[in-house]
């Protein structure tokens, strides 16, 4: 199961970071031409985009297929992107398959929180959604590390092409992985497969069928699935019944992209290559180190989220991330500027490591805070008949988000310069009022207590078990 997860977070970890090296990459320029604002806008939210349709798909499939049918299709239609992405001849092409792959990352990155929600117990809950988080940030930095190498490959579409050669035995992998995954126990006692929720239990705790702790949370699941079934599953219920949850899991995607993640993981090297602070081999080696800090700021994040809690991470994460956007924000007024290219970047080379360094620091803040816990959260705090509509809302508004972000970045860079990460850091201050006030604690709370947090008042101050 961890293996599986593991594999699909790497997936979904070399798709999001993928394009950023290749944007400088001279063949990959070259062949599609993308020495524009627009392509390069293009190209990083039309991955993106498609992540938005998979999400939003996510609803209406996991309602219907199971959550290991889901992720299987999922691996299927990440794999026909990326072997389209692969053979791309033009543009268009590539622009396709971007969305293709795009999509089945968004089913996926909506389904496997939901599944790990279901499937694990109360008290390691934070800890097993992590993990995908974890994988996603191998993957980034795998993708940099993958892309620093296959840059040396000259003259040739290799350069790019290869890079998603390796996606594609990942694809494979995760695809036939999904066949030794249990099935959500929660799913089967919906779909009134009660003879199968203990075998499911039972292979997921590692017990045997008889042990009583596996037939009284057999019991939990499906008393907790009958009383669910009694209130209404579509949209509109979602929107009139858990509006509040509903309203909360969006915002919290909205300042998860508002934390400038996306400007960072996206566009790193071509800040790093208009900062004039390295040779070429340098701006890549200097831009994987993103995802060197990404990774290993996870690992605590994955160790303690069950001990700290959501609501005490997200807060430490907003303050941090403030302070280093305000800290990149300084550099840039002492050392930063428009060249002739009208390009905003530095020219003082200790103002950009210093910026630079900001850059790592933040990446640490959002690692250990936004970054999971963005995954782990919404799905914590819906029921199950409502899990699926509500995760692929949620999911959807991450990658919207993301997409647009990651269309704009380009030109707001540009335009705005420093005045981009003073926008991140403000919205980041609000994040901090934003938490405080709305968002109840999820840690260690069976689905029956934090239900009961939504029927009290809506500041969390005001609420029964804050």
């Amino acid at each position: 199961m961890a293996t599986s997860v593991s594999l699909g977070g790497l997936l979904a970890g070399l798709k999001i970071a993928d394009i950023s090296s290749m944007l400088v990459m001279d063949n990959f320029a070259e062949y599609f031409s993308v020495q524009m604002c627009l392509k390069k806008g293009l190209i990083v939210s039309f991955l993106t985009l498609g992540c938005f349709l998979g999400s939003v798909a996510v609803g209406p499939l996991a309602s219907k297929m199971s959550r290991k049918q889901t992720l299987a299709f999922a691996g299927v239609t990440t794999m026909v992107g990326v072997g389209l992405e692969l053979g791309a001849v033009n543009l268009f092409m590539f622009l396709c398959a971007r969305i293709i792959s795009g999509f089945g990352i968004g089913v996926l990155s909506a389904t496997v929180p939901m599944y790990m929600t279901e499937i694990s117990h109360k008290t390691i809950r934070g800890r097993m959604i992590s993990l995908l988080q974890l994988s996603m940030t191998f993957g980034i930095m795998a993708a940099y590390w993958i892309n620093t190498g296959f840059n040396n490959v000259e003259s040739s579409s290799f350069q790019w092409r290869g890079v998603f050669m390796t996606q594609l035995i990942i694809c494979i992998l995760f695809t036939g992985s999904v066949a030794i995954m249990p099935e959500s126990p929660k799913w089967l006692a919906a779909k009134g497969k009660s003879d199968q929720v203990i075998k499911s239990l039972t292979k997921l705790r590692g017990a045997h069928y008889q042990d009583e702790d596996i037939i009284n949370e057999a019991r939990d699941i499906e008393a907790e699935v009958r009383t669910e079934n009694y209130k209404k599953t579509s949209y509109f219920s979602l929107i009139t019944q858990q509006y509040r949850r509903l309203t909360l899991g969006v915002l919290l995607q909205v300042f998860k992209q508002l934390t400038g993640v996306s400007t960072i993981l996206y566009y790193i090297v071509y800040i790093v290559k208009e900062a004039n602070i390295t040779p070429k081999t340098g701006v890549f080696v200097a831009a994987s180190m993103v995802g060197v800090v990404g990774f290993i700021s996870t690992i605590p994040a994955v160790m303690y989220i069950d001990k700290f809690g959501r609501r005490n991470i997200l807060l430490f994460g907003s303050f941090g991330s403030t302070i280093c956007h305000l800290g990149i924000v300084v550099t840039c007024l002492y050392g930063g500027a428009w060249n002739i290219n009208d390009k905003y970047g530095y020219y003082n080379p200790t103002c950009a490591w210093t910026g630079l360094v900001f850059m790592y620091i933040f990446l640490f803040f959002y690692s250990v805070s936004w970054g999971p816990i963005g995954w782990i959260y919404p799905p914590e705090i819906f029921s199950t008949n409502m899990r699926a509509k509500a995760t692929s809302i949620t999911t959807a508004t991450n990658w919207l988000m993301t997409s647009l972000v990651g269309f704009i970045t380009p030109f707001v860079l540009n335009r705005l310069g420093w005045g981009l990460y003073l926008i991140y850091g403000g919205c980041m201050f609000f994040s901090i009022i934003f938490v405080w006030a709305f968002c109840p604690e999820t840690k260690g709370k069976s689905f029956i207590q934090i239900e009961a947090e939504f029927t009290s008042a809506i500041l969390v101050r005001n609420m029964k078990s804050s």
